[in-house]
């Protein structure tokens, strides 16, 4: 399974039946649309039915005709149903990274309430990552997830970073402060929902572009 897109990914399930016929002898005729249940974490996209024909190796010595046996080749489509995800992931760590964005919004001074904010916040980032880990794919690479969570974090550090920017500003000159701390508390918040709105923004493009790669039950393809 790829799922460098989780959880945005679309699986392919390839089911091949073989015959000992020779496709002389026989053909298919599909009448009735494959009836596929559907299991709630994913969903029935696509179905390509194919008739091939093969040749058995071992038969190959002493089998004196040129003809090929019947196959038939059925792939599956499945998309991952991302909606649990989206409401139970990216809407509580979107509303964690809001909360943690109002340090913003607190006189530059007042490190203290600013840095408690920010770190409460941060500490409440890793233990919900942590609560999901288990249900999340255990792969070796990094999934779309990871890499959106990964941002997530940088934001953080960002928030973290910009109050301790502007404790040392205060406190070093606070006329020169008092006519600069706002408009970069300004700007820093700006910034940091700007950011904070392309990492949404990408972690989901799949879900509205994603390709379906096979058209919904398609016609039959014989090969002479």
């Amino acid at each position: 399974m790829n799922l460098r897109d989780f959880p945005f990914d679309v699986q392919e399930l390839p089911v091949n039946i073989s015959s000992d016929w020779l496709a002389s002898d026989m053909s298919f005729v599909f009448v009735n649309d494959p009836v596929v249940k559907d299991s709630g974490e994913y969903t029935l996209t696509g179905v390509n039915v194919e008739t091939l024909e093969h040749h058995y190796a071992n038969l190959a010595r002493y089998d004196f005709q040129h003809e090929g046996y019947h196959e038939i080749s059925v792939k599956f489509q499945f998309a991952r149903n991302p909606i649990y995800y989206l409401r139970g992931l990216f809407l509580i760590i979107n509303l964690v990274l809001l909360i943690s964005s109002f340090t913003f919004w607190i006189d530059p001074s007042d490190v203290g309430t600013r840095a408690s904010l920010s770190s409460t916040m941060f500490l409440t980032l890793v233990a919900f990552h942590f609560v999901i880990l288990d249900s999340l794919p255990k792969v070796a690479y990094s999934t779309r997830l990871d890499k959106w969570i990964v941002g997530c974090y940088a934001l953080m550090f960002y928030s973290n970073a910009s109050d301790i920017l502007l404790y040392r500003l205060a406190t070093k000159d606070t006329e020169i402060c008092d006519q600069v701390c706002a408009p970069l508390d300004y700007a820093f918040f700006a910034i940091f929902l700007l950011v904070q709105l392309c990492n949404g923004v990408w972690f989901i493009f799949p879900y509205f572009k994603r390709k379906k790669g096979f058209e919904k039950l398609s016609s039959l393809k014989k090969k002479e």
